[in-house]
């Protein structure tokens, strides 16, 4: 049976840190545990109006804390916060107004279409989150990017993804798509998945309480770490 760990002494083993601030000061943390050439990285709360892929990140960081025989070989990197002061304030944006998802330095970043609300920021990279996020990707190079977002369902893929977010949908039946349904100009899937040609999977989890979401999810998490690199 899936266990909900809500103790904080159970997870006082975080794995190694490295921080950054966000607009607004606040704490953005990797966690990272492992150090093998196999990287795999986690993402959470990019978008501060949807708080359970933070939690759900979080759940998976003491998971591993206590199971470090799940990425024996791996280098796993999390990041439950991305976004700490949209998850402060319930926006879907940073404090000055930008979504981070649309920040990052792809070749159509700025470009339109774009929806209501879909700020790209100044400049590609313009955002500290997004850089924090940026120079994780250049230092421990991960051959996955898992980015959990909601409200949809479904498992979205951008790069190589294909037989992870397979072994993936196994667990929860999550269906697997190419296309969240509209331009995603500037976003981590377009700049990592279709232009650094990394796997890169956008976990949208559905409208679900945190409990039902582990006991879904675990399985596909740990299956993702323990996938075979560029398998």
């Amino acid at each position: 049976m899936s266990v909900l760990i809500t103790n904080p002494a159970e997870a006082a083993t975080s794995g190694r840190q490295l921080n950054a601030r966000s607009v607004d000061g606040r704490s953005i943390t990797a966690n990272i545990f492992g150090d093998g050439a196999s990287a795999v990285l986690m993402i959470g709360g990019i978008h501060g109006n949807e708080p359970s892929g933070a939690r759900l990140v979080a759940h998976v960081r003491r998971w591993l804390a206590l199971h470090p025989s799940a990425y024996a070989g791996r280098t796993v990197v999390l990041v439950a916060k991305a976004n700490p002061d949209g998850l402060a304030h319930h926006t879907r944006t940073n404090a000055r107004g930008v979504d981070l998802n649309r920040n990052f330095p792809s070749s159509d970043w700025g470009t339109k279409p774009r929806r209501n609300g879909d700020n790209p920021g100044v400049r590609p990279a313009s955002e500290p989150a997004t850089r924090f996020l940026l120079k994780r990707m250049a230092r421990f190079r991960p051959w996955l990017i898992v980015s959990v977002h909601a409200p949809y369902h479904q498992v979205d893929i951008d790069g190589p993804a294909m037989a992870v977010a397979r072994r993936m949908s196994r667990h929860d039946h999550d269906r697997i798509t190419r296309s969240i349904g509209y331009p995603v100009p500037g976003s981590l899937g377009t700049y990592a998945g279709k232009e650094k040609h990394i796997s890169v999977v956008t976990l949208e989890l559905g409208r679900r309480s945190d409990q039902k979401i582990w006991r879904a999810q675990k399985a596909a998490l740990l299956a993702a770490i323990r996938h075979p690199c560029g398998a």
